[in-house]
């Protein structure tokens, strides 16, 4: 029997990086994408929502911002040719901040929804009308503007990955990678 033919035979060492459960290979680059992008599109959202919590309601916007950094980090990690896509179409929401339409409209859906079920309080003394004093409540508001701008951008990523030649979205290990190569001898 041919050794390559053997399916109980540990692999050989085959030269390439340390690849994921998917055989995709670690990318630093996408978390150092990820993080700068990431930055880029608190912008808008911390510009416009940072007014509208108090104490610990801010509390809980920093615990939902550091959830999405660390969640878009496991991403570039479990799943790095998905996070690519998805970092690029993170880097159109990031631009889109220059007429920041998108995330206007992702906000006042946010407040609509949270005013109906109580989790925000009208407030005429507070600068935006409104008042989030609560770590739930900025987290639940943070959450859900950012889970709204997450879903565009992976929209966007997505469309992308159609739209642009597969080199400028998967590296050149991933390639090696997903077509099963052959262990050096």
């Amino acid at each position: 029997m041919i050794e390559s033919e053997n399916p109980y035979q540990a692999p050989l060492e085959s030269g390439f990086p340390c690849a994921t459960p998917h055989g995709e290979t670690f990318d630093t680059s996408a978390f150092v994408a990820w993080t700068f992008v990431f930055a880029a599109n608190l912008i808008v959202p911390l510009l416009f929502g940072w007014g509208l919590t108090q104490d610990h309601g801010r509390t809980g916007r920093l615990v939902a911002l550091v959830g999405f950094l660390g969640a878009g980090c496991a991403f570039c990690l479990s799943r790095p040719i998905a996070a690519r896509k998805s970092i690029a179409g993170s880097v159109i929401t990031g631009v889109s901040q220059v007429f920041p339409i998108l995330h206007i409209i992702s906000g006042e859906i946010t407040l609509e929804i949270t005013l109906r079920f109580g989790f925000v309080v009208i407030n005429d003394a507070s600068p935006m009308g409104h008042d989030v004093s609560g770590e739930a409540e900025g987290f639940l508001l943070t959450l859900i503007v950012g889970c709204t701008l997450l879903v565009c951008a992976a929209g966007a990523g997505q469309l992308l990955g159609f739209l642009l030649p597969a080199s400028w979205l998967i590296r050149n290990s991933d390639k090696v990678l997903s077509t099963n190569p052959q262990p050096h001898s």
